[in-house]
């Protein structure tokens, strides 16, 4: 865990950063320009200042850029922070409640396939079938079978998926009527009224063949006209317009006795038919039919500016007169030449929630339109509406909209059937109490849930090397040559380990910061830091972890012949020693590419040496050897796909204070070289810290880290694992001034998040390792009353609240979802 004690520095060094940051936003930057409102020129972006660093934007200002990301940390494509001068307030989402997210995905005649898995991760739980009267039935007993077998096929795929439908059953289609051919005419005519038995009974039969193919799925809504109020373009006749009413009315009523009075029923009308005379009267009158009022909301380039939103919403609202509202559809462009962006998208999805939030009681569905763009038709409005492109890959709203509903609970991914990986966690102790039995009644707490909720044990050794003592070592003993320090640990480890236990044992020649060599672990003196981070002797002496290395040590590299030796010794006893079924060599290597990349190419040499070596006997032959990368380093928020270049100012990293410039394609240069010298590739996932620090828990960010992997030479076939992860469930303030707003309910989202990712990619994933089982709030107290150090003490709060209980032992939500996979039948892959 002390290998974060770097990254919690830079967060020190970041509050400063941000300071300047801030002080540069009195100073023009390089094509910014700010925001008084107008038209946005093509392909440029509307940012706020995100001054207290929580992700959000400040609503009083917005500035322009031509970037197609956020240019830096200090802007947020979100205008919604209540004081952007204090960290303690951000906006707070609300839980989904009976809010129903639809998707507009089916496409009759086409197998709907993975875009169900598409929809549920961004919680749909209703899929849109779009369907004209007249398309049904033509004419008088010309039923069209064709359609009616495809509403069929993609009922039964969306039933065996869990997701409901909603449905179009159009009589009116904007300036048109979409009546059967024999009433068409004599309806537009006036001649005969929509509410006419003839009509009823008519639609009513057309409906009924529809429900034998809708078969056992569940219908959430029934749309009985698209755009209606543009049909008052030519139907101004209170006739008219009383036909409708009585047309919804009794269809509704054979809806609600057919199909049961949860279904809803309306017509549909536009934004600006719903908000504005006369066509507001008109429609407050039809409405009295229907169960809700439904309206579309396709601003197109009317709203480009996303702090408008709220009015606009308001405004349907208050048009609905009481009767709830449902959005049908919710539509943004993309294309610059229909005056958007992909950002664009994604901020109007983004201000659309925040309004949603406020006003759930009252919008009880949206549909989301589409998941996929069209086929170029070419109108570049309509050729870009979807959340991903017409060939499936997704873009930053449709990010975005994974984001938000995960954000608010909306999680319709079921379990797997079975799991392929090994699951457990480290032996690190909630406390530390200073006599043997109090240290022992903790071991044994700990050591009886890992057995009860893991088929894996972790060892984590990340202390130092006892340098002197393997460089020396001769084999001419059984027994390690090591101090009663190291051997006291080794033999507490290995005695709790329990028959059956996978073992994962972690050594790490790396000291922190990660360019330095790791510390002696025997007897010597201990250290602290200056303000470059030397080591600087203490004058205690003592037998333990963390000494000054010993000469040629102290001034040795990683690719010295000395640490060659004793770091390859040192792992053959290791080996020797525990047995592990796992090993790794390296713990979190790529903070040492990041420091300095002359020492990651130094690492890489004593890597592959010691793997080579460690290979090359039989005795080890079946031991996967390894070295672990932080994730966060490869994660991004959902606009990292718009940045092309290798600016450190992209505002898009996970990791924002790691990414200087160029070093991108080092880190990815750097793992490619890496991956022929490992077995499998282990990942430490720790994501409440980053880029939101525990203010979000984005669903996206996975899908950045496995695209920056693949970039780097990961193949589908590679084994995956992960040697450590955890999210803080509490909330914590760093220094006074850097909070982490963790949650339990975060903590759970993550939990589910990354297992389900794991699971779904086609890798073999070997193991995951859940850092602690238990807070270790009473071990954090007697640090603080001991005093070791108040920055440690501060640093130390990153791990205090990762366990699956809390610091009494109290069970979290995240427990549950973890047991729900260890409770799976395990069917491992190629181990």
């Amino acid at each position: 865990m002390k290998q974060y004690i770097r990254e919690f520095f830079d967060i020190v060094s970041r509050c400063v950063a941000a300071l300047a940051a801030v002080c540069m936003l009195g100073q023009p930057a390089q094509a910014q320009t700010i925001y008084s409102g107008g038209d946005i020129p093509a392909g440029w972006n509307l940012y706020f200042t995100d001054l207290d660093q929580d992700s959000y934007g400040d609503p009083n200002g917005g500035y322009l850029f031509p970037d197609a990301a956020p240019p830096s940390r200090v802007w947020s494509t979100t205008s919604n922070d209540p004081d952007d001068h204090n960290v303690m307030k951000w906006p707070l989402s609300r839980a989904k409640e009976g809010r129903v997210i639809a998707l507009d995905m089916v496409d009759l005649g086409q197998n709907i396939g993975s875009r169900i898995a598409a929809a549920r991760e961004v919680g749909a739980t209703v899929a849109w079938i779009e369907l004209q009267w007249n398309q049904l039935d033509p004419g008088y007993g010309q039923f069209n079978t064709v359609l009616l077998q495809q509403i069929r096929n993609a009922a039964t795929e969306l039933s065996a998926a869990g997701i409901k439908v909603a449905i179009s059953f159009d009589a009116i289609d904007g300036a048109a009527l979409s009546l059967p051919s024999d009433l068409g005419p004599r309806v537009e005519a006036g001649t005969l009224a929509l509410s006419a038995k003839e009509v009823t009974d008519r639609a009513i039969y057309t409906l009924s063949l529809v429900k034998q193919q809708l078969g056992s799925s569940g219908v959430a809504l029934v749309r009985l006209g698209r755009y209606a109020d543009l049909q008052f373009n030519t139907q101004t006749s209170v006739a008219f317009w009383s036909g409708v009413h009585g047309y919804v009315q009794t269809v509704g009523q054979y809806v609600h006795s057919a199909w049961g009075n949860d279904v809803k029923v309306g017509i549909g009308v536009t934004h600006t038919g719903l908000t504005t005379e006369p066509t507001r009267s008109v429609f407050g009158a039809v409405n009295s039919a229907a169960d809700v009022v439904i309206s579309s909301f396709v601003p197109a380039t009317a709203l480009q500016d996303p702090r408008k939103m709220r009015a606009l919403l308001e405004g349907m609202l208050t048009a609905s007169n009481g009767k709830p509202l449902v959005v049908l559809p919710l539509t943004f462009a993309t294309s610059p030449n229909a005056g958007s962006t992909e950002v664009r998208q994604s901020q109007m999805l983004q201000a659309f929630f925040d309004v949603w939030d406020a006003y759930a009681d009252h919008m009880p569905l949206v549909l989301f339109s589409r998941l996929d763009d069209i086929t170029p038709v070419g109108v570049a409005f309509f050729d870009s509406i979807g959340l991903r492109s017409n060939a499936g890959k997704p873009k930053a709203g449709y990010h975005t909209l994974r984001n938000l509903a995960f954000d608010r609970g909306w999680w319709e991914l079921p379990l797997p059937a079975r799991r392929k990986f090994h699951m457990g966690f480290t032996q690190a102790p909630y406390d530390a109490p200073p006599d043997q039995a109090g240290q022992a009644a903790v071991a044994d707490w700990i050591d009886n849930k890992i057995v009860q909720h893991g088929d894996t044990l972790s060892v984590h050794l990340d202390g130092g090397i006892p340098w002197t003592e393997a460089l020396a070592d001769g084999f001419t003993a059984q027994m390690p040559p090591y101090s009663a320090s190291v051997m006291g640990s080794w033999q507490n480890y290995a005695a709790r380990r329990k028959p059956g236990q996978k073992l994962l044992l972690s050594i790490n020649p790396l000291g922190i910061p990660r360019n330095l060599l790791a510390p002696y672990w025997g007897r010597g003196q201990g250290f602290t830091y200056d303000a470059n981070y030397n080591r600087i002797p203490d004058g205690v002496v003592a037998d333990s972890e963390h000494r000054m290395p010993p000469a040629p040590f102290d001034t040795a590299k990683f690719d010295d012949p000395v640490v060659k030796a004793a770091f390859l010794k040192y792992a053959i006893r290791a080996l020797t020693y525990f047995n592990p079924d796992y090993l790794c060599i390296g713990i979190e290597v790529s903070a040492t590419e990041v420091v300095s990349e002359d020492a990651y190419r130094r690492w890489l040499e004593l890597h592959k040496f010691v793997y080579t070596q460690l290979k090359a006997i039989p005795q080890f032959a079946n031991v996967k050897i390894f070295v672990s990368i932080s994730a966060t380093t490869y994660m991004a928020d959902e606009y990292a796909h718009l940045v092309t270049d290798t600016a450190a100012a992209s505002g898009s990293p996970y990791k924002y204070d790691e990414m200087e410039p160029a070093i991108r394609a080092r880190l990815q240069a750097g793992l490619h070289d890496l991956l022929p010298y490992v077995d499998l590739v282990a990942l430490s996932v720790y994501p409440h810290y980053g880029k939101y620090n525990a203010y979000r828990m984005p669903a996206s960010i996975y899908d950045a880290l496995f695209a920056n992997l693949k970039a780097a030479g990961l193949t589908d076939t590679k084994p995956l694992a992960v040697t450590e992860s955890g999210y803080t469930a509490d909330p914590y303030m760093l220094l006074g001034q850097t909070l982490f707003a963790g949650t339990a309910d975060k903590q759970d989202r993550h939990m589910k998040l990354m297992l389900y990712e794991l699971s779904k990619l086609p890798n073999p994933v070997d193991f995951v390792v859940n850092f602690q089982v238990r807070d270790s709030d009473l071990q954090w107290k007697r640090m603080n009353d001991a005093t070791p150090g108040a920055l440690f003490v501060e640093f130390y709060q990153y791990f205090r609240d990762i366990g699956l209980y809390d610091g009494d032992g109290n069970t979290r939500p995240s427990l549950d979802t973890w047991k729900s996979y260890f409770n799976l039948p395990i069917v491992p892959t190629n181990q």
